[in-house]
């Protein structure tokens, strides 16, 4: 039993009665397992601390042989998260990506780092796909600002890494393409896992929500926003199942945010800790009465990835003065409002380290 009081007065303010299930440390025969992370920035740009924890987790143990897919990341440490993406980025048409075909080498080109030029505009390569030892293929998204027109130039110009500023990539054609890697048309994950050309995952967890309901300034509208969005998950999910009828599917709680210094940090008065906290409260009510209680029916799970992160040390930090006139005072204050610090990241990895080997080693029992 889990309650909720009020720390000064000791009065309890909610209830609720939740299931422990633990599983072996050790197991065997072993079990060949291969999971596909799907979402925003918390499942993309921290692979060290996420990804490749998961994997750390799962060497310390026996009984898993874990293989991550993805099209995103540097093998074994694959996932599909993007930036910023919400579930109408992966449900339909997307976000306008620019696919190069290029001429020479493309050694210096790393896939979600590089950042190029053209015409003015800024562009991150997301996928690079080599045809013959003089030619490739690049996807990229826009970085710089809104709109999309085709590029110009004949050429594209390395802005990012240092080391590689100014390098010239040739470019005989710019054809604007859906950045979502499901889409062919229509959603179609069939097609998806034929292009990935790594097998069909056995699990799949689905992190997103974050972006969904942002910015949402009343309950009435994150609310709606979460019923409209998860309705358009389904058809996602309807997908995947056609694909491959015996996959898991979890799907995560966001993450509880830093406090309100990171927030003044990130977004100024655009966007207060206390209503995107309320935010995400909403998506997760509606989330889980959606999906609570589908494990045996449709394979779907929740995943309780919104209780192992600790907001007061799991989110980076700065020394800074307590004010301006008093510069030898200083104290410690929250800079990013829904990013983890590495120890964060490591605690978001055992939530879902965990699911992975109970649904794993249980078949979700």
């Amino acid at each position: 039993t889990v309650t909720a009081k009020n720390k000064v007065t000791g009065t309890t303010i909610a209830s609720g009665i939740t299931k422990i299930r633990t599983t072996a440390s050790a197991y065997s025969p072993t079990t060949a397992v291969k999971v596909l992370l799907l979402g925003d920035s918390l499942l993309a740009n921290n692979v060290p601390a996420f990804e490749g924890e998961i994997i750390a987790l799962n060497n310390q143990r026996t009984g898993i042989t874990l293989t991550l897919m993805g099209s995103h990341g540097i093998s074994p440490q694959l996932h599909e998260g993007n930036p910023g993406w919400k579930i109408t980025d992966y449900t339909t048409v997307g976000r306008d990506y620019f696919k190069f075909t290029c001429t020479g080498s493309s050694n210096a080109l790393v896939q979600d780092s590089t950042q190029l030029t053209n015409n003015g505009k800024t562009f991150v390569i997301r996928k690079i796909t080599i045809i013959d030892s003089s030619n490739f293929y690049l996807e990229c998204s826009r970085s710089d600002s809104t709109g999309n027109p085709i590029p110009t130039a004949s050429n594209l110009v390395i802005s990012f890494p240092s080391s590689q500023i100014g390098v010239q990539i040739n470019y005989s054609a710019a054809v604007k393409i859906s950045g979502n890697p499901f889409w062919y048309g229509g959603i179609s994950f069939s097609s998806y896992l034929s292009t990935l050309n790594q097998g069909t995952p056995d699990i799949i967890i689905i992190g997103l929500g974050i972006n969904d309901v942002f910015g949402e300034l009343t309950d009435a509208n994150a609310t709606a926003r979460a019923e409209t969005n998860l309705t358009a998950l389904d058809s996602l999910i309807d997908s995947i199942k056609l694909a491959a009828p015996n996959v898991r599917i979890g799907l995560m709680c966001p993450t509880p945010p830093a406090d309100q210094n990171a927030f003044g940090v990130n977004y100024g008065l655009n966007q207060p800790q206390a209503r995107y906290k309320r935010n995400i409260l909403l998506w997760s009510k509606v989330l889980i009465n959606k999906y609570l209680n589908k494990e045996i029916s449709q394979k779907i799970y929740l995943v309780s990835s919104n209780l192992n992160l600790d907001t007061v040390y799991g989110y980076p930090t700065v020394v800074q003065p307590v004010n301006a006139r008093s510069p030898t005072i200083t104290e410690t204050v929250q800079i990013d409002s829904v990013h983890p610090n590495t120890a964060g990241f490591n605690q978001l990895a055992d939530s879902i380290y965990s699911f992975i080997r109970f649904v794993s080693i249980t078949a979700g029992a």
